[in-house]
Order: structure tokens, then C-alpha cells, then sequence
């Protein structure tokens, strides 16, 4: 958040993601707003994701540094199931590192 803050919002503006709630706060002028929830949308109706059994990709358990690193390679987001037996590909990922030749917001 704090480089989308950083790139996109002017002194007295804000965002901010606050996890356990699951909402998004964003503080500012309400077209710069409007214009960053359209384009939010455009993001989140582009995003897929697809789930494998994990031995049908990798011989073994991967840990949370080889997923990281594969899913930065791939420009995806990689996760473990909690059983740890299915793995779940994003693409593109979701997180707000998003490219700024893609989105006029940034």
C-alpha cells in the first residue's frame, strides 16, 4: 500500500488495507477514487486462478521459498492447500505491486 500511496496519492490522501477485516480504505478526491475502483474491478475480473494435485507439479512438498520464487519467475502467486496436498496458481497475482503500464493509476 505504501508504494501505490507513494506513486498515485498527493499529501492528505491515503490507502490502506487492513487484513482481518477484508476492506480497503481509501482517502482522497472522489474521481481519483472512482478512477481507482474501476480500475481495481479491471484487475479482479482478469485474475483466475487454477488448482492441482501438488504431485502432478513437484515430486515433493515445496516450501514457502521455492513457491515464492517459482511465482515471481511466473508472475504468479503460488499457494499450499492447508492439507498441503494441492497447490492453487493466480495469474496475474494479486497483490498491489501491479504494472504501470497496465494501469493508469500507478
Amino acid at each position: 500500500m505504501k508504494s501505490i500511496g507513494a506513486l498515485w496519492l498527493e499529501p492528505g490522501e491515503r490507502i490502506e488495507a487492513i487484513q482481518d477485516q477484508k476492506t480497503l480504505l481509501l482517502v482522497a478526491k472522489k474521481t481519483k477514487v472512482e478512477l481507482f475502483l474501476r480500475e481495481l474491478e479491471d484487475i479482479l475480473q482478469n485474475v483466475k486462478t487454477k488448482t492441482f494435485p501438488l504431485r502432478l507439479v513437484l515430486p515433493e512438498v515445496p516450501d514457502d521459498t521455492l513457491l515464492e520464487e517459482l511465482g515471481r519467475l511466473t508472475n504468479s502467486n503460488l499457494r499450499r492447500s492447508h492439507t498441503l496436498r494441492r497447490v492453487s496458481i493466480q495469474t496475474p497475482p494479486l497483490w498491489f505491486g501491479f504494472n504501470a503500464d497496465q494501469h493508469a493509476w500507478k
